[in-house]
């Protein structure tokens, strides 16, 4: 019976983390100044719905790379290419909070 209060106590303490930062992630996002890319998180339920993983759109050769710097300036490079950037998105929270329009 201890043993069962415990697991159940366990539990509920687990759940009540998991959805308290599901409702405290977009107040810290929105804190934080736009300075995480949350891009990730905006595409992440086209990934779970999409059976096929996208092809890369450039090539990277293991052997050509001489140092650490050369792989690092690469992955800046490619950084830069995608469009994927924090500033370009709205902020959804305020549309969601806002009242209906009247009709009248």
């Amino acid at each position: 019976m201890i043993l069962k209060k415990k697991h159940l106590k366990f539990t509920s303490i687990l759940l009540l983390i998991v959805f308290t930062s599901f409702l405290v992630t977009p107040a810290i996002i929105s804190i934080s100044g736009n300075q995480a890319d949350v891009s990730t998180f905006f595409s992440m339920n086209e990934e779970e719905n999409s059976n096929k993983m996208p092809k890369p759109n450039f090539v990277f050769v293991f052997e050509k790379i001489q140092s650490n710097y050369e792989s690092l300036a690469f992955l800046k490079k490619q950084k830069n290419k995608d469009g994927f950037q924090i500033d370009k998105y709205s902020k959804v929270f305020i549309d969601v909070v806002s009242p209906p329009p009247r009709v009248e």
